[in-house]
């Protein structure tokens, strides 16, 4: 039968070997991840730059010799416990550890199990008891002895050896970090990596190609998971070849030189994958053979069509002109276009074949380059240069009135002569002049237009009469007037003139009018009776030299002829200057009525002024005369029937009342003259009595002492009134005393 006391001792004999056990375990754990890291650098070493090749073994044989050495060392360690740590073992190493007698503890353990034959069962209790004394004290680590020291030797080795696995790992995986990761990956995924790959297939550039005739084709393949390809070729008229290319990075790479002929070729591997057949084909470069460009300028230009063939010149066009290009290239064409400096299309060509062909109208300045692509994406070898387009816009035409040019004064006879000037680059489709009355309350009067053929011309200088002796315009109205000019654009741009005014003449501007028209007339009676004097000497000089006699017909009749013609182109000019004097005489008298229209309609012309009008009309009507006219008729009328005779006596007769025309016009001219001074002298008393009542009206203002800046000025306005008041009557003085008016001057 077993002791009670013997539990004790076999408890401190389990304890020794738990402990041994522990040690063991934690020993064999340091050189299990010694092991798994010391693998894992080798997996490192192993993998390469690029990683584990699809279908490697690696990987899978390297698990498979850490997870045999982990197996086979769990089961060494396993049978080295059972082995090491038996009850033997440890009672023996118990005994050296606590100096015990040897076998003491053995015995005691046999002991507490069972009391031998003969043997009392106190004396076995004693002795077991005295063995668990002599063992207190001691702690597992201690009563281990041997057996722990040399357990902790194999902990302490497993220990370093799995620290310095670990740092040479750690190292490994900061100095190359993928190839750490694709080691691991590996490892991790041994099955995955060790089976076959399945390789992408084969693929070729740039497989057909076109390409120019002795250039140089790069041929690149993509073969992954192969190490070598085999190239098979043939060019045209050679035999087949095979050349074997290496593989790098998943692609291999070859070069045909001086691509004379066709090459077909193809691509294969060792697995015997293939594939299709490729044919690289030489052509000649691409270039241009023909360029037609038509260029049509918009029909308002009026500008011929024009026609470049080559390469057109840079081309300055106006505004809407439309362009067609037609051409022909050296091969079949892809695209044909015109890129501007950004590389954006400006116009893109309908392509049959070589040929091409577009219409276009530019819509911006620009240089545009020509860009040629053939079917295999090739651009042209020789084309045009870029294209330079400048384009012209249609300017606003310019009109002007430079006569007057300004605001004025209507004349007497309410007819305005004016010039119009107008230009357009491309021609002008209408010129018309604008008038409207502004009447003196303020109200604006529908406008009248006048409008001037043009036909189109670029420039016109026009010189309208704007006639207002209808219009029934009084003083204080204006006529407000300016020119429009419309260009023959189809947007029909048009430009306008300055507006300019003309003022009805005030009272005192008439009564000075009629003054200046006075000395006008006299000074033309003046040259007219110059003139006059002039013909009536040359015409009875004439007239006496035909009445000589006729001269000896020595010239014969072509003599006669010729000398019977010069004098009568002689007679007929002396009838023309006559006949223009007369005109001049009713121009004059027509001028002085329209004077007198004016004056009556604006309530002007006073008694004495209306019946001198009437005079000097009436003097003027009567100047030509009815002999005067009768001898003119006479003259005409044999120079009509070639009577020479009858022509040179009429010219004779003529000249007689030509010395009485000018006789009548110098008596006009004193009439006039008188007149002219006559009316300088109602106008200046006119005047004079105006300036006074001013004058009265301002001194009454002043004496109220309101608005002194107003009144400042009016007083310089009319002190400034006074002066050409002085110098008018001082001119006055100095002509009346001329005449010999000496009563008349005194008083002025």
């Amino acid at each position: 039968m077993s002791l009670p006391v013997g539990a004790g001792l076999q408890a401190r004999v389990n304890g020794v070997r738990a402990y041994l056990v522990r040690a063991t375990g934690l020993s064999a754990l340091f050189w299990a991840v010694a092991l798994v890291a010391t693998g894992l650098v080798g997996a490192w070493v192993l993998v390469g730059g690029e990683g584990w090749r699809q279908g490697s073994d690696v990987p899978l044989a390297l698990d498979a010799a850490i997870a045999g050495a982990l197996v086979v060392g769990f089961f060494a360690v396993r049978a080295a416990v059972r082995r090491a740590f038996s009850e033997t073992h440890l009672a023996s190493a118990m005994e050296r550890a606590a100096d015990l007698p040897r076998g003491i503890v053995q015995g005691a353990l046999e002991l507490s199990r069972a009391t031998p034959p003969g043997v009392s069962d106190s004396l076995a209790r004693k002795a077991v008891s005295g063995a668990v004394r002599k063992l207190e004290g001691h702690d597992a680590s201690r009563l281990s002895g041997a057996l722990g020291e040399r357990v902790t030797w194999w902990a302490r080795r497993g220990r370093g050896a799995a620290v310095a696995s670990i740092v040479v790992l750690i190292a490994l995986a900061v100095a190359s970090p993928g190839r750490a990761r694709r080691a691991m990956a590996g490892v991790l995924a041994p099955i995955a990596t060790a089976s076959d790959p399945v390789l992408p297939p084969l693929s070729v550039l740039p497989g057909d190609v076109e390409v120019l005739r002795g250039s140089d084709v790069d041929i690149e393949v993509s073969a992954a998971g192969r190490e070598t390809v085999f190239l098979e070729w043939q060019a045209a008229g050679d035999i087949a070849r095979t050349e074997p290319l290496e593989v790098v990075g998943g692609r291999a790479a070859h070069a045909f030189r001086t691509v004379a002929a066709a090459i077909e070729y193809r691509v294969a591997d060792g697995d015997g994958n293939r594939t299709g057949t490729f044919r690289i084909v030489p052509v000649d470069p691409l270039f241009v053979s023909d360029l037609v460009l038509s260029v049509t300028y918009p029909a308002h230009t009026g500008i011929p069509a024009d026609e470049y063939r080559g390469d057109p010149p840079p081309l300055r066009l106006p505004q809407g002109t439309r362009l067609a290009f037609e051409g022909r290239t050296s091969r079949p064409l892809a695209s044909v276009a015109l890129r501007d400096s950004s590389g954006t299309g400006a116009l893109e060509f309908d392509v049959d074949g070589s040929g091409f062909r577009a219409e276009w109208v530019p819509r911006e300045n620009g240089l545009f380059a020509w860009d040629f692509r053939d079917r295999a994406g090739g651009s042209a070898e020789i084309q045009p240069e870029p294209l330079e387009v400048t384009l012209v816009p249609d300017q606003v035409p310019v009109i002007a009135i430079p006569v007057p040019g300004r605001d004025t004064i209507m004349p007497l006879n309410l007819r305005q002569p004016l010039v119009v000037e107008a230009f357009d680059d491309y021609g002008l489709r209408g010129v018309e002049l604008v008038a409207y009355r502004v009447t003196s309350f303020g109200e604006r009067m529908e406008p009248v237009s006048q409008g001037f053929p043009v036909g189109g011309q670029r420039a016109i200088l026009a010189r309208p009469l704007l006639d207002l002796t209808r219009w029934g315009l009084v003083p204080g109205d204006t006529v407000r007037y300016y020119a429009r000019a419309i260009d023959n654009n189809p947007a029909a741009q048009s430009a306008v003139s300055p507006e300019y005014v003309l003022r009805m003449p005030e009272a005192a501007q008439l009564r000075r009018a009629a003054e200046e028209a006075f000395e006008g007339v006299a000074e033309r009676l003046e040259d007219l009776a110059a003139e006059a004097e002039r013909q009536a000497e040359a015409n009875r000089d004439q007239a006496l030299e035909a009445q000589s006699g006729s001269e000896a017909q020595e010239g014969g009749e072509q003599g006669t002829q010729a000398e019977d013609f010069e004098e009568r182109e002689e007679l007929r000019r002396a009838l023309e200057e006559q006949q223009a004097m007369s005109e001049e005489v009713d121009s004059l008298r027509a001028e002085m009525e329209a004077m007198e229209r004016l004056l009556e309609e604006a309530g002007q012309a006073d008694p004495e002024l209306r019946r001198q009008l009437e005079e000097l009309q009436e003097m003027l009507q009567q100047m030509t005369g009815d002999e005067l006219q009768q001898r003119m008729e006479d003259l005409e009328g044999a120079l009509d029937q070639e009577n020479l005779d009858q022509a040179n006596q009429s010219l004779e007769d003529m000249a007689a009342q030509q010395e009485e025309f000018r006789e009548r016009l110098e008596e006009a001219l004193e009439r006039f003259k008188r007149a002219a001074l006559e009316q300088d002298f109602r106008a200046t008393t006119t005047e004079a009595e105006e300036l006074a009542r001013q004058e009265q009206a301002l001194a009454d203002a002043l004496e109220q002492e309101d608005q002194p800046e107003i009144r400042a000025r009016q007083q310089e306005d009319l002190a400034r009134q006074a002066e050409a008041l002085e110098e008018r009557m001082a001119d006055l003085e100095e002509r009346l005393a001329e005449q010999g008016e000496v009563d008349a001057s005194q008083g002025v």
